[in-house]
């Protein structure tokens, strides 16, 4: 009985024209290859929380900015509102004394 004999990858049965320099050069080409990609996974993830921590604080800011606006919008129409009031109670007092004459 003939047994086949299968070779492991890292094995250089079967492929003679292949070195063993050959093969590290492989494996060193893919290692390369995945630092890089993981590095440019990283530096990605690294950018994408920078752009995201940049927009809390802007939108943080511009809600401060909103509530005073908002408070000062309020406070105005608080004064409109006792303005007008006056008025109406300044009138309505003329109109109770009478007739102006001239």
């Amino acid at each position: 009985m003939r047994f086949l004999r299968i070779a492991a990858p890292w094995s250089t049965a079967g492929h003679s024209h292949e070195t063993h320099k050959e093969i590290a050069m492989i494996t060193n080409r893919t290692r390369v290859l995945v630092l890089i990609g993981t590095s440019l996974y990283v530096s990605a993830m690294a950018f994408a929380g920078g752009v995201a921590a940049e927009r809390i604080r802007l939108d943080r800011q511009r809600a401060a900015l909103l509530q005073r606006h908002e408070e000062a919008v309020q406070e105005r129409h608080r004064f409109l509102v006792a303005a007008e009031q006056r008025k109406v109670d300044v009138e309505s007092t003329a109109d109770d004394a009478g007739p102006v004459v001239r």
